[in-house]
């Protein structure tokens, strides 16, 4: 999505900021021919942040559907790895557009999204100046075990799979501005994996910020909680990615 008076074919004009956008569940396709993506409302507030002054760069990682068995399947027992990846070759493309300011990139998702956030935050922490996570696992030990099992197996059988796949083991690497916002009562997502990840940001003198709602589950259904959530995103990246609106 481009911002009003973006122009690929003057790439000196100006140096644009840029968020890259991480489809949820892990195995969703949000690119798309048609109007919307996966989410109606995350494609709503995609649109709201071009119309802000962002490029948003919205992709299909590897574990999406839609590609191939291999595509669908590069994630088994390193997820956070191979996807991560991908989505680094996203910002990459976005430098080779040659008018995005690289030093004001930023990033967001929910669920998966809110993981592969997380994670992008942690182990490529020069890549991103500002993420929001929504909703996101950080200890993939504490999900439910029919989706982990097929991703990663066990915890008894392969930890070192579920420790290389959980953001909050890199959480020490966090160098830039992180956002953390969960629904209290999420039973897909539990809140303990917001609650264990800001116990050890804590502890490791981390600088971050966060927002919980007491009445929303995994997907939100109050208005007010929506307008809440995402009013507090776009101000966030507004700060830290130099947009004034």
């Amino acid at each position: 999505r481009l911002p009003p008076g973006y122009d690929p074919d003057r790439p000196a004009a100006k140096a644009w900021p840029a968020i890259v956008y991480i489809h949820g569940a892990g195995y969703a396709t949000s690119v798309l021919k048609q109007w919307g993506s996966y989410q109606e409302l995350r494609f709503v507030f995609n649109n709201f942040l071009a119309q802000h002054g962002y490029v948003v760069l919205e992709m299909d990682y590897r574990g999406s559907t839609n590609y191939g068995r291999d595509w669908r399947s590069g994630v088994y027992l390193n997820m956070g790895g191979p996807d991560l990846e991908d989505v680094l070759g996203g910002v990459e493309y976005l430098r080779g557009l040659k008018n995005i300011d690289m030093a004001r990139v930023g990033i967001w998702g929910w669920s998966y999204g809110g993981f592969m956030t997380a994670m992008a935050m942690f182990r490529a922490p020069a890549a991103f100046q500002a993420g929001a996570a929504f909703s996101g696992v950080y200890d993939w030990a504490n999900y439910n075990a029919d989706y982990t099992g097929e991703r990663l197996t066990t915890p008894a059988e392969n930890p070192e799979a579920y420790r290389r796949s959980s953001p909050i083991d890199f959480s020490g690497q966090l160098q830039n501005h992180l956002l953390l916002l969960h629904g209290i009562v999420d039973d897909n997502v539990l809140f303990q994996d917001a609650v264990q990840l800001t116990e050890k940001l804590i502890h490791e003198g981390k600088p971050f910020e966060e927002a919980f709602y007491p009445e929303e589950n995994h997907a939100y259904a109050r208005d007010e909680s929506f307008k809440d959530a995402f009013k507090r995103a776009a101000d966030f990246f507004d700060r830290h990615l130099g947009v004034s609106r």
